[in-house]
């Protein structure tokens, strides 16, 4: 919540972390960020983080669960 504050974004629901790893994604999560798992090959199950993370092959699958970030 601290690196929020210092660039000004004090609401995690406008956050958005990308991780190819379940355990950094977890806490993010649990701020209230939306978590995308990318082209993972993490032997973590997924549903440790729960069903609202959003999970794709490749960075160039981004516009396509996202598309609110180009609009």
């Amino acid at each position: 919540l601290k690196a929020l504050s210092l660039v000004g974004a004090a609401d995690p629901a406008r956050c958005v972390l990308l991780d190819d790893a379940t355990r950094n994604l977890e806490p993010a999560h649990k701020l209230g960020f939306t978590t995308i798992l990318v082209g993972s090959s993490d032997p973590s199950p997924v549903a440790d983080i729960s069903a609202g993370c959003r999970i794709i092959g490749a960075l160039k699958e981004l516009p396509r669960v996202m598309p609110e970030l180009w609009s």
